[in-house]
């Protein structure tokens, strides 16, 4: 609010505590350099700018403050290579939120379908989305979701044995095969899922309490 408010000392005041007790943070190493930047006290945000990307070189603000400051200086290559690079995480920023809000409206959309009785246009949908985001959990648990739903056990079991295979060993993907399972008259399987579910489940609870 300091900040906000263009009372420069009393929030570097603020930062300086905050660093006091947290040295090891990039966020607080940021914030004040960029109250150094909005102050025109260049040398200063440079340096606090340049702690903070050494901590966190993912703080894509602190690369914008780390390269405005140097250009402010004179210093045209040097703050030019680091705007670069910020220039550079907002783009990768920008394309992964457009990825999940793609993810996320797909998923809405085929779901949408298969509640409505249009399965098949449903699964379709799940399996064009998947192509274009073969690396997604979501949609291929909602695809093996959908397939169960529409009574194709078998098909939804292998398609959840695949997501599991490749990784995707979340605890509704165990529960999910031991119904699967259980539907297939396949006893031993669905004891094994079942038991995999349990013990997926306590570890997050333990994890959890830590």
């Amino acid at each position: 609010m300091y900040l906000r408010r263009g009372q420069y000392k009393e929030a570097l005041a603020e930062y300086t505590q905050v660093l006091s007790a947290r040295s090891d943070s990039a966020l607080p190493h940021y914030r004040a350099a960029d109250a150094y930047l909005q102050m025109g006290n260049f040398p200063e945000a440079t340096a606090a700018a340049g702690r903070a990307v050494k901590i966190d070189p993912r703080l894509r603000k602190a690369h914008y403050v780390y390269g405005t400051a140097p250009v402010r200086l004179g210093r045209n290559d040097e703050g030019q290579k680091e705007l670069q690079a910020y220039g550079k995480q907002e783009a990768d920023a920008q394309k992964e939120i457009n990825e999940h809000r793609d993810i996320v409206v797909s998923n809405r959309g085929a779901s949408a379908l298969v509640m409505n009785g249009k399965g098949e246009e449903g699964i379709t949908l799940f399996r064009k989305s998947i192509e274009t985001h073969p690396g997604d959990v979501s949609l291929r648990f909602n695809l093996g979701m959908a397939l169960d739903m529409l009574g194709r056990t078998r098909e939804a079991a292998a398609t959840l044995q695949d997501l599991l295979d490749s990784g995707g060993d979340d605890f509704l993907v165990f529960k999910s095969l031991a119904h699967a399972n259980e539907s297939l008259k396949n006893e031993k399987a669905r004891q094994m899922f079942s038991a995999l579910y349990v013990r997926k489940i306590d570890a997050a609870l333990e994890e959890e309490l830590q």
